[in-house]
């Protein structure tokens, strides 16, 4: 969608919101529901234009072909650490709670303070087991912010495609770098087909971005040290959470993909 005001009257609370606030909070009164998750609504408008706020799509990482086998590792390792890198608000992560992850194995990350705090405030939890950083991982603290931080699994969502090609090739070696050997990366980002350029300048954002096509997003995890790499072109409107937005760059789909840092990767 634009960045064109939104009358806050439209807004309805989906029924997909509604189960995940009810089962996390454990309350179902609907209408308190809505009032609460309207009020965080209308702060975050005024600070961010994007379309996961004024949509309020949620939820993303649940939509992956992944994570019934996400799940299904928590049953059988309590310890797995799992890190959302480029968080928003943090709902992917609630939303493993309510799925049995043990908090204290989740991890946020993100550039933005401002979306960490307001996810504080929509789910009520800021004294919770979950850590959160604010961090660039393009940035020379990188190294010491994620000090020490070692991951099973790492989820990027509609996050890579934001930058150049340089700075995605900087990005997925930082990621190796803190993934466990036979770690799983897994995520979505906008990507072209072999018709298209990938380079593209958005005008919304003012910046260039690098699309990459199925095949040379595969060659890079390779290179880097990834094997099991399995990446899918879908066009957006076969994305659950994709349904209604403005297609803002048609014609261009989104690469799902999951691979696995060999044992003996270099990074």
């Amino acid at each position: 969608m634009s960045g064109d005001n939104i009358d806050s009257q439209e807004f309805q609370l989906s029924d997909e919101n509604y189960e995940l606030f009810r089962a996390y909070f454990g309350d179902d009164d609907r209408e308190a529901i809505f009032q609460h998750v309207s009020e965080i609504r209308e702060k975050a408008l005024k600070v961010f234009r994007f379309y996961i706020v004024q949509k309020f799509k949620l939820l993303r990482m649940k939509t992956h072909p992944f994570y019934p086998s996400l799940l299904d590792l928590n049953k059988k390792r309590k310890d797995l650490k799992v890190l959302d890198l480029g968080c928003c608000f943090g709902a992917d992560l609630r939303k493993l709670i309510i799925d049995g992850f043990p908090g204290n194995n989740l991890v946020g990350l993100d550039i933005s303070s401002e979306f960490i705090e307001l996810g504080y405030d929509l789910f009520k939890d800021r004294d919770g087991p979950m850590k959160f950083i604010v961090a660039d991982i393009l940035s020379e603290e990188w190294s010491d912010k994620v000090a020490d931080l070692e991951f099973d699994v790492i989820y990027l969502g509609s996050f890579l495609h934001l930058f150049t090609r340089e700075e995605q090739d900087k990005i997925l070696s930082r990621v190796c770098q803190l993934l466990k050997p036979n770690g799983v990366l897994f995520g979505r980002n906008l990507g072209s087909t072999s018709m298209d350029a990938p380079s593209f300048h958005s005008e919304h954002l003012d910046k260039d971005m690098f699309l990459p096509t199925a095949d040379m997003f595969t060659k890079s995890l390779s290179d880097l040290g990834f094997g099991d790499v399995d990446v899918t072109a879908v066009s957006k409107d076969q994305l659950e959470d994709f349904q209604g937005g403005n297609d803002a760059m048609p014609g261009r789909p989104f690469l799902i993909y999951t691979a696995v840092k060999n044992a003996d990767s270099k990074n």
